[in-house]
């Protein structure tokens, strides 16, 4: 069996809004989806597990975006290998998902290797010019990755897009980007693939989803973080590595003009 599209949703102690977004995700057009979950109890958790974090760190903290997306990457390259893998949160919601359409455009700019899914709301939706978009400057969020890209990243068995050292995803996304501008692809948007956040989750269900408070959780992020791109690329604020993420940006552009007409 061909597998062209499979999800990999990460879940903690929303089991049955996991499995409502699973199936969400089937009925659209994925072939398999990958359930990573970190829920300690097991009221909590999806009825369709396919990786179990058990861990006493991952129960007590959770796996976050970085080590569980690289959990579910391996695992559906691994048993499925399909041509696309979207990894997802399960605090999101699915606006707009068009495969089809996607099929029929996707392969005029080869060189895209991810696309960011954004909300409908999002600035660079008006800045389009045709249905595809080249950007740089991507948030943490559901991400849509092109397999064969992926295993570039393999190493001893093992395929490690995210810094599993990063715990909180500082600068996460952007550092993707750096990794995929810096070997001559690139990330796009598609005006079809809308995602945003379920915001209820956070106020509904704070407290099983966090596992600190909002204010004390972004300052870690920051701390840690900043710790994190000190000792990993020797710099001292987000706007230098930033910097350096535009201009190879930008050198992409100089090296493959036919994807100027569609940078945003």
């Amino acid at each position: 069996m061909q597998y062209k599209y499979v999800a990999v949703i990460l879940n903690r102690n929303l089991g049955r809004k996991c499995d409502d977004l699973r199936n969400e995700l089937l009925e659209i057009g994925f072939s398999e989806i990958v359930i990573v979950d970190s829920s300690p109890d097991q009221i909590l958790q999806s009825e369709y597990i396919t990786i179990k974090a058990n861990d006493a760190n991952s129960i007590k903290r959770g796996l976050r975006i970085n080590r569980g997306f690289n959990l579910g990457i391996n695992y559906a390259v691994k048993n499925y290998n399909p041509d696309w893998i979207l990894c997802l949160p399960v605090d999101s919601q699915i606006i707009k998902i068009d495969l089809k359409n996607f099929e029929k455009e996707a392969f005029l700019y080869p060189k895209i290797v991810a696309y960011s899914m954004i909300n409908p709301n999002h600035p660079y939706l008006s800045l389009l010019k045709s249905n595809i978009g080249l950007v740089w400057n991507i948030e943490e969020g559901p991400i849509f990755l092109k397999s064969s890209f992926l295993k570039n990243f393999e190493y001893k068995n093992k395929i490690t897009l995210f810094d599993n050292h990063n715990f909180r995803s500082y600068l996460s996304f952007k550092e993707i980007a750096l990794r995929i501008y810096g070997n001559d692809k690139s990330i796009g948007i598609y005006k079809s693939f809308l995602i945003e956040e379920r915001e209820e989750y956070l106020l509904n269900f704070a407290e099983l989803m966090k596992t600190e408070s909002y204010s004390l959780n972004k300052e870690l992020l920051i701390k840690e973080g900043e710790i994190w791109l000190r000792q990993k690329y020797g710099l001292f604020d987000r706007w230098s590595f930033e910097t350096i993420l535009r201009l190879i940006f930008d050198e992409f552009l100089l090296r493959n003009p036919d994807y100027k007409e569609i940078a945003l």
